[in-house]
């Protein structure tokens, strides 16, 4: 009879079971659900984000104006942000609202860079001057002396260079036994110049600056007749002050007598 009733009690467990197992697996489903549908959120706002990107950046390409490019000489190559655009003279459109690096090259000239900045709307021209490189010659008397272009040591008189940059230069020449001598230049673009620079001695130029001996100075006439007439001033006052007290003396002593 217990037999029975153990089977009896299975068997009536089994839909019980069944309905638990159910339950567990719709709550999987919904969480499922719930995953997949915040997943379809977070991809369509990621696509909204890129789109919203893409618009922006359309606009902004489209608010751009227009650059204009001029060089001289001209024919130098063109490049916008390490980009090349071609030769000047040139036209540029569709650039981005922002700054903008502007390089030109060209052969047998210094490379020339400038930093623009776009507004909406711009149309802007700009000329950019190319450099050739100056030519210096420099001598000295006597040679052999270092030569110091804008603080740099480049050699020793005398010195050729092909290869300068145009605009001021500082020149300093030294030599050991001789005073440094400085001086300044403006070096043109494609220009030649040449300078030649004497260097005096150190000897020299002591005994030059030695400070003269001070020899006395002799008294002059005047000034001993003013000493002189000082004294007897001083000798004639002395006297008249004896003379006086002597008077009140012998006036004193004529009073007392007669009392």
């Amino acid at each position: 009879m217990k037999k029975y009733l153990l089977w009896i009690s299975v068997i009536v467990l089994i839909p019980f079971f069944l309905v638990a197992q159910d339950s567990v697996e719709t709550k999987d489903d919904i969480k499922t659900t719930e995953q997949e549908q915040k997943q379809d959120k977070v991809e369509a706002t990621d696509t909204q984000d890129s789109q919203a990107k893409d618009s922006a950046t359309v606009e902004e390409k489209a608010a751009a104006g227009a650059l204009t490019i001029y060089s001289e000489p001209d024919s130098a190559v063109l490049l916008v942000d390490d980009v090349a655009q071609g030769k000047t003279p040139m036209t540029l459109t569709g650039l981005s609202v922002g700054k903008h690096v502007i390089m030109l090259k060209k052969k047998g000239h210094f490379v020339k860079k400038a930093t623009i900045e776009l507004s909406a709307g711009d149309d802007k021209e700009i000329t950019l001057q190319l450099a050739k490189p100056g030519t210096l010659t420099v001598t000295s008397e006597p040679s052999d002396a270092i030569i110091m272009l804008n603080k740099k040591k480049v050699g020793s008189t005398p010195y050729s260079s092909s290869k300068l940059k145009p605009g001021d230069v500082s020149l300093l020449l030294l030599k050991e036994g001789y005073e440094k001598q400085q001086q300044s230049l403006t070096l043109a673009s494609g220009g030649k110049d040449s300078i030649h620079v004497v260097l005096p001695s150190v000897a020299k130029s002591v005994e030059t600056k030695a400070p003269k001996k001070e020899e006395p100075q002799k008294e002059e006439p005047e000034k001993k007749v003013k000493d002189s007439s000082k004294i007897t001033a001083i000798l004639d006052k002395f006297a008249l002050g004896i003379f006086v007290t002597f008077s009140l003396v012998i006036l004193i002593i004529e009073l007392a007598q007669k009392e």
